[in-house]
């Protein structure tokens, strides 16, 4: 892996902020993570053993005053359009490559690597055995 190059660019909705977000790659791999979270995990991991420098970056979206649908009604409301934001950066990133960056596998239409994939079964295979 070359320094310098975006591998990937996601998003997070967490109420509990960046931290949250994070929380999973720092406490390596707990609770029931999903395919791309593992993959990434295990991405990462593979990285860091090679000697790569890995870099997080963040951009905050402003708050923006919204009307928001519910049941009985509607209300107003500061909401952060964190989605539209994470569609707007891989279409930018798209726009100058051509491709999303090489770990936004679901973007590119490519299957996740098969390694590592077999990994996630592993891992859930194992929180099943020690129930």
């Amino acid at each position: 892996m070359q320094d310098r190059i975006i591998k990937k660019i996601g998003g997070s909705a967490s109420k509990s902020g960046i931290k949250a977000t994070m929380s999973f790659y720092i406490t390596s791999m707990t609770g029931s993570p999903g395919v791309p979270r593992i993959i990434i995990h295990l991405l990462i991991r593979e990285a860091l053993r090679k000697g790569s420098k890995l870099e997080l970056y963040m951009i905050t979206s402003p708050k923006t005053l919204a009307t928001i649908s519910g049941l009985f009604g509607y209300k107003k409301a500061e909401i952060s359009s964190f989605k539209e934001m994470e569609d707007l950066c891989k279409s930018d990133y798209f726009s100058i490559e051509r491709r999303y960056p090489d770990w936004n596998f679901q973007e590119n239409n490519e299957p996740y690597p098969k390694r590592l994939a077999k990994k996630h079964v592993l891992y859930h295979q194992k929180r099943l055995d020690k129930k």
